[in-house]
């Protein structure tokens, strides 16, 4: 079975998109420029990529605050750099992009074309194409209906697996704005994919925020083999990032013995406590703690940990206390 960006590749039969090499040679004053060469050159890119090369079409989204936007600039930004444009007389990307700058705004062109092409031969609106290009090229801030129907449809978790794998759809140059994963993650999740439980977990990277939540609701919903899964990583040594994903994601599944039986045993591997984060969520996994004598150990615990640590334990440790006496 194919990828889905061979897919847009094998439907795309348009004439190759001519880009400039980048660097003409027109005049240029760089001291004009009231913002750092990088956020002029990715609103440039941004620009011609998904709005036609068009300030006015670019202004008139971010006023109207598109699903798209960038949290990189505003309008205020992309405005001051349309003033200089008009001032200069010349297309600034012409001048300013770099011959690698120009081939990637092709590439997302050459995306673009290919998912516009799925719905033009597509005779069935709601087949797994169609509805792949409409969760991309979504204009809603949360596609729902196009969400509900790919999850019906499990022969689409192959396509949603692969988009999710895919780090050009978390780039906010490319068609979809960088959300597109996070939409997956939904998909995947409403659908209960079992086969989505290392992509989704793998996808989740804490510069993607929002991606990351999703993520974790994804593998909350596939339930009982997300969390077998989720309990093996939490326990693999040597302790690293995966482990912290692990107990974040976990934590999601409400109060759980199981959990806070293995986080308690894992607080007391003093090579833990390199990772802050992984310790935090393991001494909050410990308010699932229900015998006396498991709760003990956790009180005495609280006695050599770092005082970094003290106000979670104080927290936990009084929670369990009242849980005790009742």
């Amino acid at each position: 079975m194919s990828s889905f960006k061979e897919l847009i590749k094998q439907i795309s039969d348009e004439e190759p998109i001519d880009m400039p090499a980048g660097h003409e040679e027109y005049y240029y004053d760089a001291d004009l420029l009231p913002m750092s060469d990088d956020i002029a050159n990715l609103i440039l890119m941004h620009r011609n990529a998904h709005f036609g090369g068009k300030f006015a079409f670019m202004l008139n989204y971010y006023e109207n605050e598109g699903p798209g936007c960038s949290s990189d600039f505003d309008h205020l930004t992309i405005n001051k750099l349309a003033i200089i444009q008009e001032k200069m007389g010349q297309d600034l990307a012409l001048c300013r992009l770099s011959a690698t700058e120009h081939e990637q705004v092709k590439n997302v062109l050459q995306i673009y074309q290919g998912l516009r092409k799925l719905h033009s031969i597509s005779q069935d609106s709601t087949s797994i194409p169609s509805l792949l290009a409409d969760l991309i090229l979504t204009e809603e801030h949360n596609p729902q209906k196009e969400i509900d129907l790919l999850a019906q449809n499990k022969k689409a978790a192959h396509y949603l697996i692969d988009i999710l794998k895919s780090e050009e759809f978390l780039d906010p140059l490319f068609p979809g704005y960088g959300k597109t994963p996070t939409h997956v993650a939904k998909c995947l999740g409403q659908m209960q994919s079992e086969k989505a439980i290392i992509p989704l977990f793998e996808s989740m990277k804490a510069e993607h925020f929002l991606h990351e939540e999703a993520a974790i609701l994804a593998l909350k919903n596939i339930g009982a083999p997300a969390f077998d899964f989720l309990m093996n990583v939490l326990k693999k040594q040597p302790f690293t990032r995966d482990n912290e994903k692990a107990a974040i994601c976990l934590t999601s599944f409400d109060e759980n013995e199981t959990f806070a039986l293995t986080s308690l045993e894992i607080l007391q591997n003093f090579q833990v406590l390199n990772l802050p984060n992984l310790v935090v969520h393991l001494i909050l996994a410990c308010l699932g703690l229900k015998e006396e004598k498991d709760i003990e150990v956790f009180l005495e615990l609280e006695k050599q940990m770092p005082n970094a640590y003290a106000p979670d334990f104080q927290y936990v440790s009084s929670k369990l206390k009242k849980k005790c006496s009742n």
